[in-house]
């Protein structure tokens, strides 16, 4: 009777900690799938956004370094009405989108 009492505990003791695993595994595959569609997305929007802004900056200066005269004035004011910084930041926004496969 006494090592039936022993025997059902030590079931009752392995199934828990059973569950405890699947409880853990639930929890670690709930993470991963929270940082793999909710954080990552996020984090490499935030670099592609940075790194338009720097492609574009790049893009003005080599345009700014080829340009003279009159074509310098005008580049200046495409530049100040954004078409072209506004095309070379999509153009590279998508361009790093599409290296981290979110595009």
């Amino acid at each position: 009777m006494a090592e039936e009492k022993e025997k059902d505990k030590s079931k009752e003791k392995s199934g828990i900690i059973e569950r405890y695993w699947v409880i853990i595994l639930i929890l670690l595959f709930a993470a991963g799938w929270f940082y793999w569609f909710q954080l990552r997305p996020i984090q490499v929007k935030k670099h592609c956004v940075k790194y338009s802004h720097e492609c574009a900056a790049s893009y003005r200066d080599t345009l700014a370094k080829q340009s003279s005269g009159f074509e310098k004035s005008h580049a200046e004011y495409q530049q100040k009405v954004g078409t072209i910084d506004t095309k070379v930041k999509e153009r590279c926004y998508n361009e790093c989108l599409r290296k981290y496969g979110l595009k």
